[in-house]
């Protein structure tokens, strides 16, 4: 019996080292060097280049209403205005560099999690990016040169390091989607002597970057462009899976179609009606979403108010993920740190603790 486990040990960390090491010796050089491009980077470098020609980035806006998005761009200006500092802003540049972006999250996203779980850092970090290099929702995710790894990794170790470094983090993920908002607001609040001025910091130095790229009246026109447009039609969630997503029975149209289904639970009761909606929701629906957004989140961190801080935030993180109006399959990473937290080998006693005000 003893030998069968020093086996399976040995085959796991075996896994664990040959998983991530075959994918940055193989697939990472493969698709930094291929002309194939995916449909996210020409969005995105599509708004960095309206960014330099002096166009809004939010041209063409999105429909309005609980329908497929299309082609948009439906982030903050942030991400716009850094890739338009880009020599020639190329949706192949632009892939490039998302897919060193997207590594670099998903090996973040391990560490994050290995330091909430109290694992062996490295070989805790080196099993989840060998989950997330097998597992192919997310392994579609880094595929399509999306911000979503990026995130991960910023949501994740900006939970497991309660400081202003983790601050700093989640302040650049919540430029990006707005659930590692939540965790920061209990980062500041639990710990407003380490977070605050790192926060402030940190938001100055992004603003100053639009600011210095757009100049004050654009960088003012595009962000409520983006309130005004984008938000509302994020915060309706989305009724049907897009007809762009393939079905033609094969395992690669099944992953298609499950990667843009919206999976969010808070939605489902919307979908009993079908889609009877040509436009936007009624406005009880649209109020019923955002409360629930907020609700779920607020109550979460109150339930785990006497945690500590980095696992009230994790927690915090997870709710508004399930709250979300729009939950994609490739979210799930934000659940993980919860789960990680959850299992922390340390007893509580040994929790980082709040430091005083």
């Amino acid at each position: 019996m003893e030998r069968v486990r020093n086996l399976a040990k040995a085959a796991f960390l075996a896994a664990i080292v040959v998983a991530p090491a075959a994918f940055l010796a193989l697939y990472l050089p493969a698709r930094l060097t291929t002309d194939e491009l995916r449909a996210d980077p020409v969005v995105y470098a599509t708004a960095a280049q309206h960014v330099q020609e002096g166009a809004s980035m939010y041209d063409p806006l999105p429909p309005p209403g609980p329908h497929r998005f299309g082609p948009h761009y439906l982030y903050p200006p942030l991400f716009a205005v850094v890739l338009s500092w880009l020599p020639q802003p190329t949706p192949l540049a632009v892939q490039r560099v998302l897919y060193v972006l997207g590594i670099a999250g998903v090996f973040a996203m391990g560490l994050g999690l290995a330091i909430l779980a109290r694992w062996p850092r490295v070989r805790g970090a080196l099993a989840v990016v060998a989950f997330t290099v097998l597992f192919p929702p997310l392994v579609h995710a880094l595929d399509a040169a999306n911000l979503a790894p990026a995130v991960w990794g910023l949501a994740a170790l900006g939970v497991a390091l309660p400081s202003a470094i983790g601050a700093s983090l989640l302040v650049l993920g919540a430029a990006t989607k707005i659930v590692p908002a939540w965790p920061l607001l209990v980062l500041l609040v639990r710990i407003p002597g380490r977070t605050v001025p790192a926060a402030l910091v940190t938001v100055a130095v992004c603003a100053i970057a639009v600011i210095l790229t757009l100049g004050p009246a654009r960088m003012v026109a595009e962000t409520a462009t983006w309130i005004e447009h984008v938000v509302p039609t994020l915060g309706q969630g989305q009724f049907v899976t897009p007809p762009y997503a393939l079905r033609d029975g094969s395992l690669s149209g099944f992953w298609s179609v499950v990667i843009h289904a919206n999976f969010s639970p808070v939605f489902a009761p919307l979908r009993l009606f079908g889609d009877p909606y040509p436009g936007e929701l009624p406005a009880s629906a649209q109020l019923y979403l955002s409360i629930v957004a907020i609700a779920v989140p607020a109550v979460t961190a109150w339930l785990a108010r006497k945690r500590p801080v980095e696992q009230q935030a994790a927690y915090v993180l997870a709710a508004a993920t399930l709250a979300s109006p729009i939950l994609r399959i490739t979210s799930l990473p934000f659940l993980f740190p919860a789960a990680a937290a959850h299992r922390r080998r340390s007893p509580p006693d040994r929790a980082v603790r709040d430091a005083p005000a």
